[in-house]
């Protein structure tokens, strides 16, 4: 999807995964319909978490982004510092305000899923084409070998940019109860290994 197709007074939030191997964050914008289009990413490798806060507040500027999502990991005291994540990166100029994710795997996963490919309606999710790092994640997730219904962790590379995402769709709905039946996904039989993730 092109950008220019983003209506202009769509509202703005962010929404990232963050590790030392790979920061990933998504700009989306949500149209009056909740209408989800994410916008452009910033996928930066190697960066301490005051660093992060940094590229963030530089990649945000301008864009009336009313909050960041995370993981609640970063809510978590590290032990070297004795301060969370969110106050080192909180402490940061322009970093937006941050909420902790609703980070149910199996829940978002579906949630993510029904917004790229709902029944019997047009989809409530784009992915803009200047997204390169999420569209090659996206494709390459696979399933989880021990619960097919969850993402694998494996190649861990290809994690951050979609689990961005499932923090941004998880944001934008209330209460979901986790159902206990797998979801049918198939499997490359002839390598025995997991079929992509998004294939069902």
């Amino acid at each position: 999807m092109q950008a220019n197709v983003i209506p202009k007074n769509a509202r703005r939030f962010i929404a990232f995964d963050y590790g030392f191997d790979m920061l990933a964050v998504l700009l989306i914008s949500v149209d009056k319909n909740g209408t989800l289009y994410v916008e452009r990413e910033l996928c930066v490798q190697n960066l301490t978490l005051s660093r992060a806060g940094e590229a963030i507040a530089k990649f945000v500027a301008g864009s009336n982004v009313e909050y960041a999502v995370a993981s609640p990991d970063l809510w978590n005291r590290r032990q070297d510092s004795g301060k969370s994540g969110v106050e080192i990166m909180q402490s940061v100029f322009g970093m937006p305000r941050m909420i902790p994710a609703d980070d149910r795997r199996v829940a978002g996963w579906r949630v993510l899923k029904d917004h790229l490919s709902p029944q019997g309606s047009k989809p409530t999710l784009f992915i803009c084409n200047n997204c390169c790092e999420l569209i090659h994640s996206m494709q390459s997730l696979l399933c989880d070998k021990n619960r097919i219904d969850d993402a694998s962790s494996e190649p861990h590379a290809v994690t951050h940019a979609p689990e961005a995402l499932r923090y941004a769709v998880m944001s934008r709905v209330g209460f979901i109860e986790e159902k206990k039946e797998p979801l049918p996904f198939k499997f490359r039989s002839s390598k025995n290994e997991f079929d992509s993730f998004w294939n069902y």
